[in-house]
């Protein structure tokens, strides 16, 4: 029985060994016309179904990479603007003179300044110019103001 079952596992093990996947290359190339044009068929399949897939996983990829850079790098746009504004509301002098660094920097076009005015960075910027109790405070402040006063139509003249 057990002389069987060895027999057995070793005829199915180098039968197995002996069509694996460079052999079957090799029978790839005898002319066996049948045989030949239906392997030649499913590798061309597996080939195209593979390529589909790559780009799929690559489309998956790029689509999730793209999501969690806007969910955790909100840094960009608006959301900056809001934090920079919110900053100026913060008692910490230090705070202060970040956000209104930020908005300075973010001046840089007509849009941007309507909006940092319209999310109130503004009045923020002249409160804490009015309640700033040293001179780098205003001075940060008074930075801001003036890259929000800045108009294109007053760089044209």
């Amino acid at each position: 029985m057990r002389n069987k079952l060895a027999s057995q596992l070793t005829t199915y093990y180098y039968t197995r060994r002996n069509f694996s996947s460079s052999n079957l290359r090799n029978l790839h190339s005898r002319n066996f016309s049948s045989f030949n044009g239906k392997v030649a068929d499913e590798v061309a399949l597996e080939q195209d179904a593979e390529r589909k897939i790559g780009w799929l996983l690559k489309l998956f990829f790029a689509g999730t990479a793209t999501f969690v850079g806007y969910q955790f790098f909100p840094y960009l746009g608006d959301n900056l603007m809001q934090q920079s504004v919110s900053l100026l509301q913060v008692k910490d002098p230090l705070f202060k003179r970040m956000g209104a660094s930020r908005l300075a920097r973010f001046a840089i076009d007509d849009e941007r300044r309507m909006k940092i005015v319209e999310m109130g960075g503004a009045r923020e910027l002249l409160n804490m110019l009015e309640a700033a109790k040293d001179d780098r405070t205003r001075k940060e402040a008074l930075k801001a103001l003036s890259a929000l006063s800045q108009s294109e139509l007053n760089l044209m003249l």
